[in-house]
């Protein structure tokens, strides 16, 4: 019975992040990694939803990736080539598996090109808390690589469709061709 209590008690949010928010980075953070106390509600278009801001600010495409026991996940921004000097942000709005808990916040990392690639001394600091938005709406913005892995998928499938017409069609052209033939002999 106390175990059930202590269950009961526990509280939803963001256990592990790696890079730390608030960290000095010499690039942006390429893979993040996120870690829940609970598993995550991962629909697809479900309310578990994250945003990568760069200085920009303009949302950047990312990936999601989650783990097995969707309890931690890796966010891979699709990074310009020369991605600019800045404070980055990922906005992340989750919500636990059985959808009875939800926690956000806001992670933020300095870029400096020239600048130390470690946390800032003494400056890291816990995920910022914020109240969900009204909007209702899905601001994931995890598609972009693989919107393009889809469109290739599908390019390749009709491709692969239309050489089976053809050879399908020489195929039949091929029979007529031998039945209108006189026999032998």
């Amino acid at each position: 019975m106390a175990l059930t209590a202590s269950l009961a008690l526990a509280k939803f949010e963001l256990t592990e992040v790696n890079p730390p928010d608030g960290a000095r980075l010499a690039a942006p953070p390429g893979p993040v990694h996120l870690c829940f106390s609970q598993p995550l509600d991962i629909r697809d278009r479900g309310p578990t939803r994250f945003r990568y801001v760069p200085p920009d600010g303009l949302p950047l495409a990312f990936r999601v990736v989650y783990l097995p026991g969707h309890q931690c996940l890796d966010m891979i921004p699709g990074l310009p080539e020369n991605p600019p000097d800045g404070v980055y942000t990922i906005e992340w709005h989750a919500v636990s598996a059985d959808g009875s808990e939800e926690a956000s916040g806001e992670l933020r990392y300095q870029v400096l090109h020239a600048g130390a690639t470690t946390p800032i001394a003494n400056e890291t600091r816990a995920p910022t808390p914020q109240v969900p938005s009204g909007s209702g709406g899905n601001e994931r913005d995890n598609d972009g690589p693989g919107i393009v892995l889809l469109a290739l998928l599908a390019l390749a499938a009709a491709g692969g469709a239309a050489v089976l017409a053809t050879l399908a069609y020489l195929v039949r052209r091929a029979i007529r061709r031998d039945r209108q033939r006189p026999p032998e002999g």
